[in-house]
């Protein structure tokens, strides 16, 4: 989860769709699903969804009120900033990519599934959101420090890896599916065992 990702729409306009209200919609007493993800159909871009609505559309009965697949998408605000109109894009396009790849139709991320008006349910659904997700894609650079020239993805990796949340979103993620490392520009993903991946992301899991 990027820190400010619940502000990340605000004052950009781009064509990610919006959804309502769903607080109501919380229960403490079982394992909590995500409120929102963004669904990927024929659009260039996966649009937002309320999971509660997709579970109701007559159309997805046959899933017996489940929530459906969906890919964790992990990155930084270095590599994707919530200001900027080509970045939002260029992440939610890595984010399609992925869920197609993976033969999914639905993937959460923090730009676009947080709650605006209910961050706090968010930080606590958090741990659940990432444990009941179908796989981890981490979605990189480059950044204002890889300009100067040409950046490793394993230096952009490290760089991920210096945000607040990245230890839990690679423990709490299955270790029965690699870890998808896309990187903006290119269309193969780097797919790293989770046991070897602290290795890329941490200089100091070596020492």
């Amino acid at each position: 989860v990027e820190e400010g990702s619940r502000s990340a729409l605000a004052g950009v306009s781009h064509p990610l769709g919006q959804g309502g209200d769903a607080s109501s919609d919380v229960q403490s007493n079982r394992v909590l699903e995500p409120v929102y993800l963004c669904f990927v159909t024929d659009d260039q871009y996966g649009r937002r969804r309320l999971v509660l609505d997709w579970k109701n559309d007559p159309e997805n009965q046959h899933h017996h009120g489940k929530c459906p697949e969906y890919l964790f998408i992990a990155y930084t605000t270095e590599h994707f900033s919530h200001s900027s109109l080509p970045d939002i894009q260029a992440l939610h396009a890595i984010a399609t990519k992925a869920t197609r790849d993976a033969g999914l139709i639905a993937y959460w991320i923090g730009a676009s599934c947080m709650q605006e008006d209910n961050v706090e349910d968010d930080v606590f659904r958090i741990s659940d959101i990432v444990r009941g997700a179908h796989s981890l894609v981490i979605a990189i650079g480059p950044g204002a420090r890889d300009m100067e020239g040409q950046a490793s993805t394993q230096s952009m990796l490290q760089h991920w890896g210096e945000r607040l949340w990245t230890l839990p979103e690679a423990l709490l993620i299955t270790p029965h599916r690699p870890i998808s490392v896309y990187r903006r520009g290119y269309d193969e993903p780097l797919l790293v065992p989770k046991k070897q991946f602290a290795a890329l992301a941490w200089t100091d899991s070596t020492t």
